[in-house]
This record gives C-alpha cells, sequence and structure tokens, in this order.
C-alpha cells in the first residue's frame, strides 16, 4: 500500500525548473539584442547556450549524475553563467570587425585577445564551486549534484565560447 506518493511534485518540481531554464535562454537572448544591438550576436550566442547544455547532460550521465530539483537549480545558475564567456568572446570578435579586420581574422584574433582572461575567469568560478561538490556527509549528498552541474556547465560554455563562438561569428 502506497502511503505517499510525492512523484508527481517532484515531476512539477523539475518542469518548472526546466520552464525556467528555457525562459532564462530567451531572456538571454533578448537582452544580448537589447545591447548589443546586432541580431547577429544574439543567433551566435543562443546556439551555444543550447550545446553547452546538451554538454553538460552528458558529462553529468558520464559521471552518474541524475536531473533531480538541485541538478536542475545548477543548470539554471550555469545558463546565467554560460552566456558571460560567449559574451566576451562575441565582443572582442565584433570590435575586431570593426578595427576592419575580415570575418575570419576578426574572429581568430577576437578570440585569441580574450581567450586567457575567459578562462582564467572561469577557472575562479569552477574553484568556488568545487568545495561544493567534495562536502561530505548530509550536505555534501544535497548539493554535490549542484557542484558538479554548475562546474560542468560552466567547462561547457568555456569550450563553446572559445570553440563555436568564433566558428558562428565568422
Amino acid at each position: 500500500e502506497i502511503f505517499n506518493d510525492t512523484g508527481e511534485t517532484i515531476q512539477e518540481s523539475l518542469l518548472s525548473v526546466a520552464e525556467s531554464l528555457v525562459l532564462g535562454i530567451i531572456i538571454s537572448m533578448i537582452v544580448l539584442f537589447f545591447f548589443l544591438g546586432d541580431i547577429k550576436a544574439s543567433f551566435i550566442v543562443g546556439p551555444s547556450m543550447p550545446l553547452s547544455l546538451l554538454t553538460t547532460l552528458i558529462l553529468m550521465s558520464f559521471c552518474g549524475l541524475t536531473l533531480n530539483t538541485l541538478s536542475m537549480g545548477g543548470l539554471v545558475i550555469g545558463v546565467g553563467m554560460m552566456v558571460d564567456n560567449s559574451i566576451v568572446v562575441l565582443e572582442s570578435c565584433f570590435r575586431r570587425r570593426d578595427a576592419n579586420y575580415d570575418f575570419r581574422e576578426s574572429a581568430l584574433e577576437g578570440a585569441r585577445l580574450v581567450g586567457s582572461s575567459v578562462v582564467a575567469s572561469t577557472a575562479t568560478t569552477v574553484v568556488c564551486f568545487l568545495p561544493i561538490s567534495l562536502m561530505d556527509g548530509m550536505t555534501g549528498q544535497m548539493f554535490r549534484h549542484m557542484g558538479y552541474t554548475i562546474i560542468f556547465s560552466l567547462t561547457a560554455s568555456l569550450i563553446s565560447a572559445l570553440t563555436l563562438v568564433p566558428l558562428l561569428f565568422y
């Protein structure tokens, strides 16, 4: 006899976080268009977020992490941070383009100029979330999935920003 079934509540919770994730991506693209004033910029950064999310989910699966409320929350946090790397690389590419480089040179030079800064910025954020991932006890069991999810999403966004954004810019 089933005494208490929280499956529906958990499913609703996961669906709510997934909706927030999709809305975050859409709103990020709108904000990018508003501030950069270029629809191309939104469509360059747009595909990097789903690709980073897919990479994150693959890494999570590979490491045996499950989709739960905290890992989905980590994905939502990761989406906000994912955009940062892509914006920095993209802005650098646009500045090179404004300096009368052709698109290929702009993409390569723009990514090269900010590459080490983006790697350093992402590494410092990853290092901040690493202790959460390595905690012991009940707290570690609760927050391990979120910590690893954020680390995976940041790493995926770094790779995407340094490879996909210049490629799409070109």
